[in-house]
């Protein structure tokens, strides 16, 4: 869960029964309204209607709140503030301190936890592998999740689940949600830790058409652009799976995303140049 979001919820449902002390105390005046249209003998007949009325109209603003919440990311956005990670993510996987590859990551809420999925590519922008959220954990900007990475085994023809853990300390920005985050992940298995750096998609492509951007970054860019043809060839081949909450495979989504990210890189390294 996430501690703001459940604050949020526990504050609607406080809200919600102080409405409800309120309303009991006019139950007289509910009765004497009511029996003016129709006439029951048994007065308790109308403490029953006035109770099924309140506890029913309670229980479906409670519904109301949570899917409003639940389905609404500009509420979502109100409610986190300066602590808002949903979103589409670029990030840079380093090992030993050397650039190996990045990934296109969307950050997701399903109505408990966070869901991150994405697609991995080496630098020469292959596709490497894709991942989905297992579990995870959002406290003080600190997102932690178990994952499982599932790599093409290009020599058996075969995809190989991996599954490990990974945290993104995401930065306070000067105004607004983050636009940056640092972390590290691990394979299960395995002793080597991948440091990432990542950075809102939106964010970066203002960043390139200010000309705020790196060497490395630039080239990147150039390198997206000159291989259009390789992006298009993305949008017809399956890159891999994009996952459900319940972690069931759904082929088709990722691809129409990860074509309207590099898209858009693609413009910025226009504006670049």
């Amino acid at each position: 869960m996430v501690p703001k979001i459940a604050g949020a919820k526990n504050k609607i449902k406080y809200l919600i029964a102080s409405i409800a002390i309120i309303a009991a105390n006019s139950k007289e005046w509910f009765i004497g309204y009511v029996s003016s249209f129709f006439v029951v003998a048994d007065r308790r007949y109308y403490e029953l209607l006035f109770s099924s009325a309140l506890i029913g109209a309670l229980l479906s603003l409670v519904k109301f709140a949570d899917a409003l919440i639940n389905s609404s990311k500009i509420v979502r956005r109100l409610v986190m503030r300066r602590q808002h990670i949903e979103g589409e993510w670029i990030d840079t996987v380093f090992l030993r301190g050397q650039a190996v590859g990045f990934a296109v990551i969307t950050i997701t809420f399903d109505g408990e936890q966070y869901l991150v999925t994405g697609q991995d590519f080496d630098m020469d922008l292959n596709f490497a592998g894709g991942f989905y959220t297992v579990y995870s954990r959002f406290e003080d900007s600190r997102l932690e999740y178990v994952h499982v990475s599932q790599i093409p085994d290009r020599e058996a023809g075969d995809i190989k689940d991996h599954k490990g853990t990974c945290e993104y300390q995401f930065r306070r920005a000067t105004s607004g949600p983050p636009k940056r985050f640092v972390g590290q992940f691990h394979l299960d298995g395995q002793d080597i830790a991948f440091k990432v750096s990542g950075e809102r998609v939106d964010h970066f492509l203002r960043r390139a058409k200010r000309r705020k951007v790196s060497g490395e970054e630039r080239s990147r860019l150039a390198e997206l652009r000159r291989d259009a043809s390789r992006r298009e060839t993305w949008c017809r081949w399956d890159l891999g799976p994009a996952y459900s909450a319940s972690g069931r495979i759904r082929r088709g989504p990722a691809k129409s995303r990860l074509a309207g990210v590099t898209r858009d890189v693609a413009r910025a390294d226009e504006v670049i140049e």
